[in-house]
């Protein structure tokens, strides 16, 4: 009997350790996804509780509305090249730091995880100002170095989403650093002591160790670092603010236009695209998930 008490005491302080875990997520996470799919199905301003039923008009109109299917794209893109250019630079990086023999490695990881912890609203309104085609220093100084003869828009049609990549892959390389850093530590040193006797150059113990060993960290540092990108806003609504002419429009600026900066808001057809646009990412990570399974 004294085991039996001493068991459910310890579960009850389990479940309330627990409670606030459970009660934030409830609140923060699952409420707003129902209450955003329960919202879709309605005609609603945002004032009162919503009471004109539409059923799935808001979803038909979504799907031939082409400022959502260019802010679709342009999301697709950013995200992909994004990964595509940060994970690679990230993982030589963590390559590099993670080589015994060099000095001072803490402090160079610390530097370049610095601008992770920067919030991305400065980050993103001080490259505004340093890539200002006419104010900026970058400008300048390419000006004044006699490498261009005119200023270079940086936000203009085709360099702002290029420039909004730069930028965000600058801020969170540190972070998939930490990742592949955290992979590294699973190769196991014998390996590379043993191409090391053989004569193994770095490059060869890069292809021929360290890639096939982080095998099973790959996928899952693509599958978050892609599912990141595809929620930027921040970078967008402050540098670009979807511009010029929605060539940077993403799904979020998007829905944030609908929602609060439309003359008459739509919150009932923006939360159509927010539950449309979580479920294409639900369903992007569990295919990933099956696949790796598979």
């Amino acid at each position: 009997m004294a085991v039996v008490r001493r068991k459910k005491s310890e579960y009850l302080w389990i479940y309330i350790f627990l409670t606030p875990a459970l009660v934030s997520l409830a609140l923060f996470g699952i409420w707003p996804m129902v209450a955003t799919g329960y919202f879709s199905f309605f005609r609603w301003n945002g004032i009162g509780w919503p009471s004109d039923f539409v059923g799935l008009k808001n979803y038909f109109e979504l799907l031939k509305d082409p400022y959502f299917w260019n802010a679709f794209k342009n999301t697709f893109f950013y995200a992909f090249f994004q990964t595509l250019i940060k994970l690679p630079i990230a993982l030589v990086l963590a390559v590099v730091l993670s080589e015994t023999l060099m000095k001072a490695k803490s402090v160079y990881r610390a530097l370049f995880f610095l601008p992770v912890i920067l919030p991305t609203a400065v980050v993103s309104l001080d490259f505004k100002l340093i890539l200002n085609p006419f104010t900026g220093p970058v400008n300048k100084l390419l000006t004044d170095l006699g490498i261009i003869d005119m200023p270079i828009d940086w936000f203009g049609m085709n360099l702002a989403m290029w420039t909004i990549i730069v930028v965000s892959t600058w801020q969170v390389t540190g972070r998939y650093m930490v990742y592949w850093l955290s992979g590294l530590q699973t190769v196991p040193r014998e390996l590379y002591e043993a191409a090391d006797i053989d004569g193994a150059n770095s490059f060869q113990k890069f292809f021929y160790i360290t890639l096939p060993s982080l095998k099973k960290f790959t996928m899952i540092i693509i599958l978050l670092g892609f599912v990141y990108a595809l929620r930027v806003f921040d970078y967008v609504k402050i540098m670009t603010d979807g511009g010029p002419a929605y060539r940077t429009d993403v799904v979020s600026t998007y829905i944030y236009r609908l929602a609060f900066e439309s003359q008459a808001t739509r919150l009932g057809y923006a939360s159509a695209v927010a539950f449309f646009f979580a479920m294409v990412l639900l369903a992007i990570g569990i295919t990933r998930t099956i696949t790796n399974k598979g």
